[in-house]
């Protein structure tokens, strides 16, 4: 479809697939169609600043620290225990966006570092290791943290900032976005990342709605989903088809969506449309393949031999319509797959069973490993390379005088004028060899 938008968040780093999106974006949309943002310190990006998204503006100090907790997967529920650590986070967020100029996670950074808390507490900058921990991973990178003040000082391009990304503009003008994160080098910091990308869009398609701005059709792309697994994002997933964003999340079993405290594969299950299972090599997902498969008549046939004659019985029983053994074959087959269809109309309609599927691939062996190993492009025109130069940061602005930042020590002054002595007091000399030196703390 020429009339969509595309986010593609890849975890992996797969060069096929970015040389593959390239090709395909700038056939249908042209040369500036396509552009792309890597965590990756020596290869040519585009700036991507999740604090400067322009939905930002419309949005208070309290409403920006939200958006950037729940991207961040910092807010843990409402449960007891929890909820101390996700009001504590965003208390500390928000103390610190409400500084001026907090326009990048550097900035931030630089606010923590310098006492200047915008009103949080010691006890609350004390507990909230966890939110300084992301900002200064997040703080390291160049191209998350470019703002006017760098294109003042002409460390980077007026073009770098007129083409950043900015996800707002998915929803009115038909692109393709390209997130390329290498996760084997940095994985706490490629996830959020990722997550910044992917829950930035929600955000994004309230304000649109809210300008009356009529949006486009958004597709979203995550190779490797199940590292970016939190509690959030299960809202996500059941809000973002009321706002016209379409999601395609690959990962590499169905467990992995399943980790300590946060369990989104009922959210999975119960809002995807078309489910495609390549290998289901574990047993999780081998008995979630036989219960979602439905159920049918299985006949059941006995002999029974003797000397004077042969009896044969039959018995119904209701059984999966896929058994493991189905599914290790199916696995084993090359080009196979197993597919499950929801709500499925025209030529796709199996009444929600699963089915075998064959199909083949998009490119044949020799285009693959072409585009693996196709060069990342050069620098072109706004992107930037980085790093920056280092000692050019601008100071912090220091925050408005409030009681918690500027108390006033109440300091008691005593005028003793009336009672000084009225002569100097007498200099005291060291006695000579001739007096006899007399010690004063005996008398």
């Amino acid at each position: 479809r020429g009339d969509c938008s595309v986010l593609i968040i890849d975890l992996k780093g797969d060069m096929a697939l970015f040389e593959t999106a390239r090709l395909e974006a700038e056939e249908r949309f042209g040369p500036g169609g396509f552009r792309w943002f890597t965590d990756a310190s020596s290869k040519p990006t585009y700036v991507f600043n999740p604090i400067t998204q322009s939905f930002m503006a419309d949005l208070t100090a309290h409403q920006r620290a939200e958006v950037l907790l729940q991207s961040l997967g910092l807010e843990h529920g409402e449960a007891y225990g929890r909820s101390f650590y996700s009001r504590n986070n965003r208390a500390v967020l928000a103390a610190l966006m409400s500084n001026p100029e907090a326009d990048s996670f550097r900035r931030l950074q630089q606010y923590a570092a310098n006492k200047l808390t915008g009103g949080a507490t010691a006890k609350q900058m004390e507990d909230a290791g966890e939110v300084l921990s992301a900002i200064d991973s997040l703080a390291s990178f160049d191209a998350l943290n470019v703002t006017a003040s760098h294109v003042k000082q002409r460390l980077v391009s007026p073009e770098a900032l007129d083409r950043r990304i900015d996800l707002p503009d998915l929803f009115v003008r038909p692109q393709v976005l390209y997130f390329y994160l290498e996760s084997t080098l940095q994985v706490a910091a490629a996830r959020e990342i990722a997550k910044l990308a992917f829950y930035g869009l929600l955000p994004s398609a309230v304000v649109h709605r809210h300008r009356g701005v009529k949006t486009r059709r958004v597709y979203v792309v995550v190779d490797e989903f199940q590292q970016i697994v939190s509690e959030n994002l299960e809202i996500l997933l059941r809000q973002a088809r009321s706002m016209g964003i379409a999601a395609i999340l690959a990962n590499q079993t169905l467990a992995d969506l399943k980790t300590a405290g946060v369990d989104i594969i009922p959210a999975i299950q119960a809002n995807t449309r078309f489910k495609q299972v390549f290998a289901a090599t574990d047993l999780y997902q081998q008995d979630a393949l036989i219960k979602a498969s439905g159920e049918i008549m299985h006949h059941m046939y006995s002999t029974r031999e003797s000397a004077s004659d042969i009896s044969v019985t039959t018995s119904e029983q209701i059984g999966p319509r896929f058994r493991r053994n189905d599914i290790i074959r199916l696995t084993d087959r090359e080009k196979y797959s197993i597919v499950q269809i929801s709500r499925g109309s025209g030529y796709t309609r199996f009444e929600g069973f699963s089915f075998p599927l064959r199909s083949d691939y998009h490119i044949t062996a020799g285009q693959h490993k072409k585009r693996s190993e196709t060069p990342w492009p050069a620098q072109q025109p706004g992107t930037m390379s980085p790093p920056l130069p280092t000692g050019h940061e601008p100071p912090p602005a220091a925050p408005p005088r409030t009681p918690q930042n500027n108390p006033v020590i109440a300091v008691e002054v005593h005028d003793t004028r009336q009672h000084a002595p009225s002569k100097k007091p007498k200099r005291k000399t060291a006695p000579s060899d001739s007096e006899e030196s007399h010690d004063e703390r005996k008398s």
